[in-house]
């Protein structure tokens, strides 16, 4: 009988595991569909502004039930960044389009950050990569990705 009840509750287990976290489908280390860029602290032009096509049959709501849209596997846009030592300035991540989207980061730390409302302030930035995905309705919508030191 306990043999049964610890197969149920590895079983159990694993299945919590499998259903919490986030979604194993994006590889932030993926090439980025629009490229890399390398930036330090107090870079400029500020902002520095890329405009990507978004796209991908992803549900970014995998990642954060707080977005909507689709993302692809491998970022739209990574962002290799050297933070100051001090003090430290801030480092925003913002995005326009004329369609409804989310913009989901991944940090270097690892940890991710979604908004709906297309901006993503980093107040004390990590130095190392932050991948980044613009999710919207549909594939290939247009999107200003925007990254600044000085704030929308």
């Amino acid at each position: 009988m306990y043999k049964s009840l610890s197969r149920i509750g590895v079983a159990l287990v694993s299945w919590v595991a499998a259903a919490s976290g986030p979604a194993l489908a994006q590889d932030a280390t993926a090439l980025a569909r629009h490229g890399d860029i390398a930036l330090a602290a107090g870079f400029a032009p500020d902002p520095h502004e890329v405009t990507i096509s978004t796209g991908g049959d992803l549900d970014a709501a995998a990642l954060s039930s707080a977005c909507d849209g689709l993302i692809g596997e491998a970022p739209d846009l990574r962002v290799q960044y050297s933070a100051a030592s001090a003090p430290r300035t801030p480092l925003v991540v913002s995005a326009q389009s004329s369609a409804d989207i989310s913009l989901l980061v991944s940090a270097p730390d690892g940890a991710w950050y979604c908004s709906t409302d297309g901006l993503i302030r980093f107040g004390r930035p990590q130095s190392g990569a932050y991948a980044i995905w613009v999710a919207a309705p549909a594939a290939a919508t247009e999107a200003a990705l925007t990254l600044s030191a000085t704030g929308p």
